[in-house]
């Protein structure tokens, strides 16, 4: 049971503060200017790294993050892009579930 509420607090934090928050702030950057669907996509692409890096802290090498990037942080990206945040928080809370009961709590952060 402590691995699904463990789960929940980081899919719903991690998934809120870096894709709400620092897509508010390149919004708030940007001033009135509307996003372009392309503006809009790099800007989630930027929010990825930061959060594979909360997850894997000691990981150094490019490549090991952009594989890294390309399999947790982009599907979720995607999912918020193209569904809705709500979708990417659930994506996130399972993949962490699941982790977390394989590999126990020890990785949770």
């Amino acid at each position: 049971m402590i691995f699904l509420f463990d789960a929940l607090r980081a899919g719903l934090f991690e998934e809120i503060l870096f894709r709400t928050f620092l897509y508010a702030f390149y919004i708030e950057v940007a001033g009135k200017k509307k996003f372009s669907h392309i503006q809009t996509f790099f800007c989630l692409l930027i929010m990825i790294p930061p959060q594979v890096l909360i997850h894997f802290p000691g990981m150094a090498e490019i490549g090991s993050l952009l594989v890294m990037t390309a399999a947790f942080g982009l599907p979720f990206a995607l999912l918020q892009w193209i569904v809705n945040l709500t979708s990417a928080v659930g994506a996130h809370t399972l993949a962490d579930l699941i982790r977390f009961i394989t590999f126990g709590a020890w990785l949770a952060f």
